[in-house]
């Protein structure tokens, strides 16, 4: 089954049948291979900066919750964010790792 993902759930490429386990999203989580990732809710980190982008899938995090917008992810220590279903599909493939509050 496909993973879909995103404002406009664009599924990620199956090239399967090549032997190619691949997914766009890690391009854009490059960055954060290896991570250590806490759950938590979205805080903007001062008045000026009032959302977020999830680095696999761009979805939106804000602090008041509306239609596509998510209000809770994994983030890094320097305020990377990942949503829920961008963790769940490249936790392994990415090397993250949790901390539990």
């Amino acid at each position: 089954m496909r993973s879909v993902v995103g404002k406009n759930k664009v599924p990620a490429p199956d090239l399967g049948y090549l032997g190619i386990v691949s997914d766009w999203r890690e391009d854009g989580a490059k960055h954060i291979r290896g991570a250590t990732l806490r759950f938590k809710k979205y805080r903007m980190p001062r008045p000026s900066w009032d959302h977020d982008h999830c680095v696999g899938c761009w979805a939106k995090f804000m602090e008041n919750p509306g239609q596509d917008i998510l209000t809770e992810g994994y983030a890094t220590e320097a305020d990377d964010w990942v949503c829920p279903t961008c963790f769940a599909d490249l936790k392994d493939r990415m090397g993250w790792k949790t901390i539990i509050s």
